[in-house]
This record gives C-alpha cells, sequence and structure tokens, in this order.
C-alpha cells in the first residue's frame, strides 16, 4: 500500500531526524529529487506528539464548538506548536475540531515527557471544552510513561479519571465566583469614576459590614448548567469562599473572563474547564432542574431525526433524537418522564449546540392539559 499523503504525526519523524518532510515532498511534486538518502539519515533522541481537540471527555468525548474566548502556548526549547487557528476563532461543526499539536523532542522518553507536561500545563484554552486535562494526565500516567500499554488503556483506565471530583468541581465554582466577583467590583469602580469621584464613606466598603454579626453572603451558581450554592466570607475585607470539600492545593488553576460578568467565567483546573455563572444572571438555568425537561442539541450538527411526537408518553432514558456531527451521531434521551409538550426541531435541520430539540411536561402538567 502506497499512502502519497502526510501522516498527522509526521512532526514525530521531522524531530528525530531533522528533516522538513513538508519541504520534501512540495519538492517531489516540483520534479526535483530527494536531498539526502537513507544513510545519510540519523536517530537524535525521542519526540512525542499530542492533540489537542475541541471535544468534551466527560461526554463521551463528542466534538465542541464555539469562540476560543483564550488560547495561549508556551514558547520553549523541544516544544513546537502547530495550530490553524488562534484565539478569537470559532471552532465549527463543520470541520475536524484538532485545535493544535503538541510536539515535543527530548534526549528520551522521560526527558520528552515531562517536556510535554510543562508544555501542556502552560497552555490555556477557554471556550469549547478541550481534552486538555485528559492529555495532562494521560502523559503523567507512570503506566504510559513506562510504555507498558496498549489499545485498552483508557478503558482500563477508567472515565472517572477523565472530569473532576466533586472538590475540583467546587474549586472551579469558588475561583470562578471570585473571578466574578471581582470583575464586578472593577465594573462598579469604573462606573463610579465615570461619574465623578465620591466622598470616601464606610457604606463604600467591601466589608460585608452589618449592624450586628457578621454572616456570609451567599450566591448562587450555575456551573456547567448545575446550580448550586457558596458562601462567601467578607470579614477581612477581600472575599473569601467557604468551602466545604475543599479541593487540590497543588492543582493548577485559570480563570478566564470572556466579557462582561454577565458572561460568566471559564476556569480550568489542571487543564479541565468549568464555565460558571451568577445565577441571577443565567435565567436558563435559574430554575435548577426545571432544564430536565428541556432535551438540548448536545453539540452543533444536524437533525438525523425526531423519534418522538407531540402527546407521545415519554419514560426515562427514552432515546428522543439523533444528531449528527463529524461523522459521530449521538442519541439524545429523555432524563425525565412525561408527555412530549412540543418538538422543536425537524429531521434534516442544522441545530446549534444546546438548540432546543423537544419539551417534555411533567405527568402531573400532562394531565391538567
Amino acid at each position: 500500500e502506497m499512502n502519497t499523503r502526510l501522516q498527522v504525526e509526521h512532526p514525530v519523524t521531522e524531530a528525530i531526524t531533522g528533516v522538513d518532510l513538508v519541504a520534501w515532498q512540495l519538492a517531489v511534486a516540483a520534479g526535483e529529487p530527494l536531498s539526502a538518502t537513507q544513510e545519510d539519515l540519523a536517530i537524535d533522541g525521542h519526540a512525542v506528539e499530542v492533540r489537542l481537540y475541541a471535544e468534551d471527555p466527560e461526554s463521551g468525548f463528542l466534538p465542541s464548538t464555539g469562540l476560543l474566548e483564550a488560547l495561549d502556548f508556551p514558547e520553549a526549547e523541544g516544544v513546537r506548536i502547530d495550530s490553524g487557528v488562534v484565539e478569537g476563532d470559532v471552532v465549527s461543526p463543520f470541520y475536524d475540531p484538532m485545535i493544535a499539536k503538541v510536539i515535543t523532542h527530548g534526549a528520551n522518553r522521560d526527558d520528552t515527557l515531562d517536556l510535554m507536561s510543562a508544555a501542556l500545563g502552560e497552555t490555556r484554552v477557554a471556550g469549547p471544552k478541550t481534552n486538555l486535562g485528559v492529555l495532562l494526565r494521560i502523559v503523567g500516567d507512570d503506566v504510559f510513561r513506562s510504555g507498558r500499554f496498549d489499545t485498552g488503556f483508557l478503558d482500563a483506565w477508567g472515565a472517572e479519571r477523565f472530569g473532576l471530583s466533586k472538590g475540583g468541581t467546587e474549586m472551579a465554582a469558588a475561583a470562578g465566583l471570585i473571578g466574578l466577583i471581582e470583575a464586578i467590583c472593577d465594573e462598579s469602580d469604573d462606573a463610579r469614576d465615570g461619574a465623578g469621584a465620591l466622598s470616601p464613606s464606610p457604606w463604600a466598603a467591601r466589608d460585608g459590614f452589618v449592624l450586628g454579626e457578621r454572616v456570609p453572603t451567599r450566591y448562587r451558581l450555575s456551573v456547567d448548567g448545575e446550580a448550586t450554592e457558596l458562601a462567601v466570607d467578607w470579614s477581612q475585607g477581600a472575599p473569601r469562599v467557604l468551602s466545604e470539600t475543599g479541593g487540590d492545593d497543588e492543582a493548577e488553576v485559570s480563570i478566564v473572563l470572556p466579557g462582561l460578568p454577565a458572561d460568566g467565567a471559564y476556569v480550568l483546573i489542571n487543564g479541565i474547564q468549568r464555565h460558571v455563572r451568577l445565577a441571577e444572571r443565567d435565567i436558563a438555568h435559574a430554575d435548577g432542574g426545571a432544564g430536565d425537561a428541556l432535551a438540548r442539541a448536545p453539540m452543533h450538527g444536524k437533525v438525523v431525526s425526531i423519534l418522538v411526537s407531540e402527546g407521545d408518553a415519554i419514560e426515562v432514558g427514552q432515546t428522543l433524537a439523533v444528531v449528527e456531527a463529524m461523522k459521530m451521531e449521538h442519541s439524545v434521551k429523555a432524563r425525565v418522564h412525561g408527555t412530549v409538550a412540543r418538538v422543536a426541531a425537524s429531521a434534516g435541520e442544522q441545530v446549534a449546540q444546546g438548540a432546543l430539540l423537544v419539551e417534555i411536561a411533567p405527568p402531573e402538567d400532562a394531565g391538567e392539559a
């Protein structure tokens, strides 16, 4: 078999041989001879490549789309970044969702994987969900680093490693809340400055002053659409989240505020993203579990089929629709039982991520109707 295209992993070969394979390919296409023979080539060290993808590991690695709110890569010796997108670009549902290839080259496997861990740790990407956190965990895994693994590695590894623990999610919520509070305070300061300087007043202080005993301020949030609540202590002048579960003291935490506080904050915990919004500003999720009755598209794509009609009785787990994107089909299943109140999409229609497909009325509502 003859494959006339370069493989996605060709930078690995380029790193350990010092040869520019793309230049060779263009030269051959122009009718020029190769500039080296097999005897001229030598292997130098070890190289590893990972693919940074816009996909959601916690949802079966479904493609993820949207605006790249942040995209930063490190610059270091032995680290190569191949990417066709920049911060501010949109990852669309119409093409492969690869954001970049990260390649590291070192003297041996351990050195190369150390370089990769450092490079991925310094990479910041926010907006669409990505596999950055999974890549970080894989290159740091002892079995992977030893090279003693097979194609069943990820299955044996366990899907629970693809996401965050309860403590990690609470850490993301806390970090996002502090970031949003500071952004709102800055916004208020800017508004006051624009209106003219106000005379110093104890009522402008942010120390949570009340007559009597100070009590923590409670904030309602949504973390990736899931409702939660956190308490903030202002007694020391600066906001401090009161956490029950705690988090990982060694976790790498990064916060991206894409725009106005109403847009929420993207929080990266060891490369795993959570979108944190103040619930009062998030009308779509302010009602907590009410969103379970709304079956939405999990990604941008085409509706392959709608399998229910208005008035149909629905059970939990029943497939309501099938959405296709990037050659992958995803079944949208009911999370509550009841009756179909509305079908909001049709087969063949292109839909955005989060678009309403089917609305389910609870049994009591269906009975009243």
